[in-house]
């Protein structure tokens, strides 16, 4: 009797241990804190498909475009971030001239825009981040039409404001995706002739972040 109440014992201590071992790390055990922790940098690529509709006294336009746009984000506080966010984007549309005269367009833009943004956690693993973004860029429009062809070049200054939601897919690397509105402050081409615009759309995000552990 002796000798199995050893062994019962010995057999509990070891499914015991093994349990032990088989358990997955808590957020504490593994180090890792939740994102938007304050000291955190996060690195971003985004995509955004986007359709706008602007008109004033010149022309009216429907454009279609496709943006690639790099960020970088670090969180000051917790849950309060600032970077920076940069971009080149191509696109496609048509516009009626003065004349009414149909016409192809083709424009590149490149620009950048320090942001400040919210980090709002919803659940354990996913989160909002509101972000409101003023840029600076340069626009270069090509102009087709049966009359000819004409070469354009203008100076903005935005206000972007977006509203990713953030899933975490692995540790330290997230997925988003949300809507964001584009609204210009100023367009103004060589001559001086402003033509302002806004946008609606979806954005498509790619994050991962590195530092603050979240051990004290």
């Amino acid at each position: 009797m002796l000798g199995t109440s050893n062994g019962l014992h010995a057999f509990k201590e070891w499914g015991e241990r093994g349990a032990q071992l088989d358990s997955p790390p808590t957020a504490a055990e593994s180090g890792d804190a939740p994102f938007g922790k304050r000291g955190q940098l996060a690195l971003g690529l985004a995509t955004d498909a986007a359709l706008s509709h602007a008109s004033d006294s010149a022309s009216k336009y429907s454009e279609t475009a496709a943006v690639l746009s790099p960020s970088a984000d670090y969180f000051v506080l917790d849950n309060v971030s600032i970077g920076i966010h940069a971009f080149i984007s191509r696109s496609r549309g048509n516009l009626l001239d003065p004349n009414d005269t149909p016409t192809d367009s083709a424009s590149t833009s490149i620009g950048v825009g320090p942001r400040v943004g919210s980090n709002v956690p919803i659940v354990k693993w996913s989160s909002l981040w509101p972000q409101v973004e003023l840029g600076y860029g340069r626009l270069s429009t090509k102009l087709s039409s049966r009359e000819g062809t004409n070469q354009h070049s203008r100076s903005r200054v935005w206000l972007r404001l977006s509203a990713p939601v953030l899933v975490n897919v692995t540790s330290h690397f997230l997925l988003g995706a949300g809507p964001y509105f584009f609204h210009e402050i100023s367009n103004t081409d060589q001559y001086g002739t402003e033509n302002k615009a806004e946008s609606v759309g979806v954005s498509l995000l790619m994050v991962g972040w590195f530092g603050a552990s979240g051990v004290e």
